[in-house]
């Protein structure tokens, strides 16, 4: 009820999907995708999320998914990703890494707007 008619809503998540992520249970050190780390809880990190939970809950705010996304393709665990040039972190993180789906980035973005036909 908060969001003005024409307003949107952006959040940004960690994704319990990323790449780094299923490496690291791969390697034995994650039991389970979504469990934290100890880099999510040195953030504040307090969940996180698949594309299908997020799009549940902005769908449970009764909005809709306007535009989502994939930011910064993350394939190595934080000890590794330490050791690439600095050229290397900022292409994996630059809009020339199109096609980063809300599955394959290291966090999920997402434009919440409220339903066409709705109400203020």
């Amino acid at each position: 009820g908060w969001l003005n008619p024409a307003g949107a809503l952006h959040l940004i998540v960690p994704n319990a999907r990323s790449y780094h992520l299923r490496l690291a249970r791969a390697l034995g050190m994650l039991n389970e995708l979504g469990d934290l780390t100890e880099q999510d809880l040195r953030m504040g990190h307090r969940r996180t999320y698949t594309y299908q939970q997020l799009r549940r809950q902005v769908f449970n705010a009764k909005l809709e998914v306007d535009e989502a996304r994939g930011i910064f393709f993350k394939p190595l665990p934080n000890a590794e990703m330490s050791q690439l040039r600095p050229e290397v972190l900022r292409a994996l993180n630059s809009e020339k890494m199109d096609g980063l789906t809300p599955d394959t980035g290291a966090l999920i973005y997402v434009r919440a707007v409220k339903p066409q036909g709705v109400p203020a």
